[in-house]
């Protein structure tokens, strides 16, 4: 499409919010969005991240099964996260409470080759526990003790 077809998708929009609604189902990226209606990248992404949840569930109620979900909808448990000032993410209370979570919980975050890692203490605990029984099986039971609580 070139300019003055976008110019006449969205000469009737009701709304700044619609424009980019009715651009992005049209296909244009993100960027240009922002370009053409000459506001922040932030905003256009913000509308069109709060866009997509709600087609997203819309289309769950609709479907029953969910398939003509998107991976990331269909899956509670992915998330795209913002970093906040200081590095700070904030993680969705469902998966806080999901793992027994709570301001003040213990969380051990690590770098392996597949990117971060970030688990409650207790599955980090697991973790380690199967990596000593597949790797020091004789090891395993001294692990196991150490690991027991009083």
């Amino acid at each position: 499409m070139i300019h003055s077809d976008y110019e006449r998708l969205v000469a009737d929009a009701p709304s700044l919010s619609e424009k980019i609604r009715i651009l992005y189902d049209a296909g244009m990226p993100k960027a240009d969005i922002a370009r053409f209606i000459d506001r922040r990248y932030q905003h256009v992404r913000n509308v069109i991240m709060d866009y997509e949840k709600k087609k997203a569930a819309e289309a769950g109620e609709s479907e029953g099964t969910g398939e003509a979900l998107s991976a990331r909808a269909a899956d509670p448990n992915i998330e795209q996260l913002m970093l906040e000032k200081g590095g700070k993410v904030r993680l969705p209370r469902a998966w806080l409470e999901g793992q027994g979570l709570s301001e003040g919980s213990a969380i051990i975050c690590y770098v392996d080759r597949d990117g971060l890692r970030i688990m409650s203490r207790e599955a980090a605990v697991r973790e380690l526990a199967a990596i000593v029984k597949r790797s020091m099986p004789r090891e395993a039971a001294l692990l196991e003790t150490l690991l027991k609580e009083p």
